[in-house]
């Protein structure tokens, strides 16, 4: 069967979904989607102040100095996190053209994991993020929380999930597992 599997973490998982949700020729070319992360974006753990600010100093400096903060390994290009913040903001996923990716979402047929970390407490929590696994209207798909109460020896942060040696030996084994499962 061909297709190519979607594999994104937190915005690059908002991507792969939003890519297949919005384009109908995407959408048939994905056999199965892998989203790390990735929260519904108004269900962080941002406040309205905070939220604000993450806007207003991403656009004025160019970028969101994530590294800085230890919020990730690299910084967020400014667009991203502008226009990530006004859907936290506004409680709307909308493109720039008016797209609902929420009602897209929904319509997805592909199979899907979600993954969560259990010690992700404000990018992507896990209720935040098994609330997009709910949004998702395939009826192949998966939530997977990775913490200690799911049998991981870690409680998994937000970069932690796909960066560390123990996500390596945990996590993307558990992945994989569940693609070659999906995919057959």
């Amino acid at each position: 069967h061909p297709g190519v599997v979607l594999i994104g973490h937190s915005a690059g998982g908002a991507a792969a979904l939003v890519a297949a949700a919005a384009d109908p020729d995407v959408r048939r070319r994905v056999r199965a989607l892998v989203v790390v992360a990735t929260p519904v974006p108004w269900l962080q753990g941002f406040r309205r102040t905070t939220t604000r600010l993450v806007r207003r100093s991403s656009l004025l400096l160019g970028r969101f100095p994530a590294r800085l903060l230890r919020l990730g390994p690299e910084d967020e290009l400014p667009g991203v996190m502008a226009q990530w913040m006004t859907w936290n903001l506004t409680r709307r996923w909308t493109g720039d053209d008016g797209t609902d990716y929420v009602a897209r979402i929904r319509e997805l047929p592909n199979p899907a994991l979600f993954v969560a970390g259990a010690g992700d407490r404000l990018e992507a929590p896990p209720h935040a993020v098994q609330a997009l696994y709910e949004l998702a209207g395939s009826s192949d798909k998966t939530f997977l929380l990775c913490g200690r109460s799911t049998g991981f020896s870690a409680d998994f942060d937000h970069a932690g999930l796909v960066v560390s040696r123990t996500a390596r030996a945990e996590v993307w084994p558990k992945i994989l597992a569940w693609l070659l499962s999906t995919l057959g």
